[in-house]
């Protein structure tokens, strides 16, 4: 009868009984087989398919099939002899296996990477509201120091002013009002009598 005599990912052999699970390594599936008699095994055929990777039946006269590189996922080998010459078929020979998601691709590694993102936008933001406090505190103390002095200008210009009055309306040698301030006044006495 034929038979599935190995099957193996890299190294690592396979149950022929059952779903064997493997960790993702790249490497590739590998399945040995015989025919069910070494008489016609020129004309002999044999129909393969891979569920999860090939949907429809293949055919080879090798008794070896080797699949490159399988993805992460769960896989049914199923295996038939065609005699074309009879169109006769075997019994399907099958197993299962089953490729473990690489770590890189496991629910632990996302959670991992989104804990580090969201982790990296906290920082970011703290970082962010440190600078923005500092530079607000900087500003506060430009605009007090420009407030100190805009002030300190403000009281200078009001003693110059009233420097300026008196110098305008009293006289430099004897501190009295002068003629223009005392014209001032008349006028400002006349016109409230």
């Amino acid at each position: 009868a034929m038979q599935i005599e190995a099957a193996a990912v890299g190294e690592v052999p396979l149950a022929l009984d059952g779903e064997t699970e493997v960790a993702w390594s790249g490497s590739a599936l590998t399945v040995h087989f015989s025919s069910p008699s070494f008489r016609f095994e020129k004309t002999l055929r044999f129909r393969y398919r891979l569920r999860g990777i090939d949907e429809d039946w293949q055919e080879t006269s090798a008794h070896s099939l080797r699949y490159p590189s399988l993805p992460a996922g769960a896989f049914r080998f199923e295996l038939q002899v065609v005699d074309p010459s009879t169109g006769a078929a075997s019994a399907i020979a099958v197993f299962s296996l089953r490729v473990l998601a690489p770590w890189w691709r496991t629910p632990p590694f996302f959670a991992a990477v989104a804990g580090l993102a969201l982790a990296a936008v906290a920082l970011g933001f703290r970082l962010r509201t440190r600078a923005m406090l500092r530079e607000q505190r900087r500003l506060e103390e430009l605009v007090a120091e420009r407030t100190r002095e805009l002030v300190s200008e403000k009281r200078e210009l009001a003693e110059a002013r009233d420097a300026l009055v008196v110098r305008a309306t009293r006289d430099a040698l004897t501190g009295l009002w002068n003629r223009s301030a005392i014209l001032e006044r008349l006028a400002d006495e006349y016109t409230r009598a």
